[in-house]
């Protein structure tokens, strides 16, 4: 990997985080929007990238909503 390709990467990462820092300015109290607004904004907007790397692999934003609503069901069907 050349030096390039390395600042080129940490560059992308940065631009991110920036990103994803000035959301969360946007979430607290009074704000009107809470954290999970954000992740349902994100997931209407790149279902299929990535969210998550596991052991076993990539997880996407569709999947994670799919098994948060399935925890969600569960939950309540618990009371």
């Amino acid at each position: 990997m050349g030096v390039l390709n390395a600042i080129g990467r940490e560059f992308r990462y940065l631009s991110g985080m920036l990103r994803v820092l000035g959301g969360i300015k946007k979430v607290g109290p009074g704000a009107g929007a809470r954290v999970p607004d954000h992740i349902e904004n994100t997931v209407d907007k790149f279902p299929n990238r990535p969210m998550a790397i596991t052991d076993e692999g990539e997880i996407s934003y569709a999947e994670f909503e799919a098994y948060a609503n399935r925890v969600a069901h569960w939950a309540r069907a618990q009371g």
